[in-house]
């Protein structure tokens, strides 16, 4: 009898900011991308009995299999965790766990269900769409956000069409290289701590919202196109630094802690294209062309800080999430 395992591979993705906080019909449109480290890589079998095996965190990812189990209707399976993803450092870990475990579910189940709608079943893309997209189709994105509701807050996503959709999607030169430094004994919001924030958004200024569309428009869309690395770095330092002072009352300033400001501060005198904090932080990004010089800048920030952290130069993954069967 044939037996199938399944092997998916997917990384991390960088939030980038949104560009949109709440309009008239929308909330929370962001951008992002995918990058190629740290990545997450599982194996996966189905059996009578259910065994995880993971190399931290047993219970954590013992837990996130079993729920998307119960939504798929899985009895019994085996995942194994070769790789996992760093937590609550801004990198997208829960959602590409998710989808990683949905996407072999679906592999060895041979179900006719997409990406899009896997993640509706789990709840996913309820604030922003990113993570989904960059799973789904990797490069740089920019999602449409939320509709806004009649009434109330935002709530979980129950179809696709609730999910963000990608209203632009381009892949990037792997010449423009990401230096991400995360500070190890900090960590950004939970999904818990940042729902009471984010479900009622406040209203900005009619003159910021405007700020950060012209932004987008005439200048990250545009030099994306181009590939114009430093059109594109300033305008996402200036988008970064406009969304950190609107969420500065809830993270405590423009960043989410002095470590992250001392990485950024550095990003800024070593001259870095770009940079900003990924999320809720820790993790703070600069970004740069070539890899000579993106290896210089990590070890000359390595001078200006003071406290444990794990870093690494990355680019862009231009590709969705890669799952690959074996029939035994």
């Amino acid at each position: 009898m044939n037996k199938a395992f399944v092997t998916v591979t997917t990384s991390a993705r960088l939030h980038l900011g949104f560009y949109n906080f709440v309009s008239e019909n929308r909330v929370y449109g962001s951008l992002g991308v995918a990058i190629k480290q740290p990545e997450l890589i599982l194996k996966a079998s189905l059996q009578e009995g259910k065994t995880i095996k993971s190399p931290i965190e047993y219970e954590y990812y013992a837990n996130l299999v079993e729920r998307v189990a119960e939504k798929l209707g899985v009895k019994g399976y085996l995942i194994a965790f070769e790789k996992t993803l760093p937590r609550h450092v801004g990198l997208g870990s829960t959602t590409q766990t998710l989808l990683a475990v949905a996407l072999a579910f679906k592999k060895l189940l041979r179900l006719n269900v997409k990406i899009r709608d896997l993640a509706a079943i789990l709840g996913r893309g309820d604030v922003s769409g990113i993570g989904v997209a960059t799973f789904e189709r990797g490069g740089f994105i920019v999602d449409s956000g939320r509709r806004k509701p009649a009434i109330g807050p935002l709530k979980k996503p129950t179809t696709s069409n609730d999910i963000p959709a990608v209203v632009f999607r381009a892949s990037v030169p792997k010449s423009w290289k990401f230096v991400v430094i995360t500070p190890s004994r900090k960590r950004g919001l939970s999904e818990r701590e940042e729902e009471p924030i984010l479900s009622e958004p406040p209203v900005p200024p009619k003159d910021l919202q405007r700020e950060l569309y012209e932004i987008v428009l005439e200048k990250i869309i545009p030099s994306v196109l181009e590939k114009d690395i430093t059109v594109f770095g300033r305008a996402l330092t200036k988008l970064q630094l406009i969304v950190g002072r609107y969420f500065s009352k809830y993270q405590g300033g423009v960043f989410c802690c002095e470590e992250t400001e001392s990485v950024i501060d550095a990003f800024n005198k070593l001259g870095c294209e770009g940079y900003g904090q990924s999320s809720w932080g820790p993790t703070a990004y600069c970004l740069v062309k070539g890899y000579k010089r993106a290896m210089k800048i990590f070890l000359e920030t390595m001078k200006y800080i003071d406290f444990d952290f794990s870093g690494y130069i990355t680019e862009v993954r231009n590709y969705g999430a890669k799952a690959t069967i074996l029939h035994m």
